[in-house]
């Protein structure tokens, strides 16, 4: 009974999972941020109008890239509704690009090189941009916002970073600061 228990698993397992199948690197990065996100859509009481003001920043025309910043005591929620609207928005705007970045869910989640690195790899996959994403922690900065460009004349890009206040403080990270803010939802 064991062996045929055993075969009978191993044969689902095959079938379910195929070994040519496995995932790369950045294919298990993202799996990992999308079971983060559906971790926190958990316990979420929705507030229309923190939504409203996240569908109407994104779908503004604006051409100057600048980021919304969602302020909010811990424990407001503020991750929650970031992963509630994330949910959503991907629902209705599958052309979209949209990537969302939880710090801390990963080993390098809280390097600001690991991010740069992320986000470039999934434009370059969505989009598919031609170039070697960088290694040299030096290199990515330098050409990160001409990835940012070359990406966003094939698309809109929805980038969430949740936590930016937690990324490493010793990866030399303050070119992340937030400057010129366009709007801020505070809840």
């Amino acid at each position: 009974l064991g062996q045929w228990v055993a075969e009978d698993l191993t044969a689902l397992i095959d079938r379910l999972y195929p070994e040519h199948e496995t995932p790369d690197h950045i294919a298990r990065v993202r799996m990992e941020h999308v079971a983060t996100l559906r971790s926190k859509q958990q316990a979420y009481v929705a507030r229309q109008s923190c939504f409203d003001r996240l569908d109407a920043f994104v779908a503004s025309d604006d051409p100057l890239i600048r980021p919304l910043v969602v302020l909010g005591g811990s424990g407001m929620g503020k991750t929650a509704l970031l992963a509630n609207w994330v949910f959503r928005y991907e629902k209705e705007h599958a052309d979209d690009f949209v990537l969302i970045h939880f710090i801390g869910t990963t080993p390098d989640s809280g390097s600001h090189v690991g991010l740069l690195r992320r986000i470039m790899l999934e434009l370059k996959r969505w989009f598919g941009l031609a170039g070697e994403v960088p290694s040299r922690p030096e290199h990515v900065c330098a050409v990160f916002s001409d990835w940012l460009v070359r990406a966003a004349t094939r698309g809109r890009i929805v980038l969430v970073l949740d936590a930016l206040n937690k990324i490493d403080p010793g990866d030399d990270a303050e070119h992340l600061a937030c400057r010129d803010l366009l709007a801020v939802v505070d809840l």
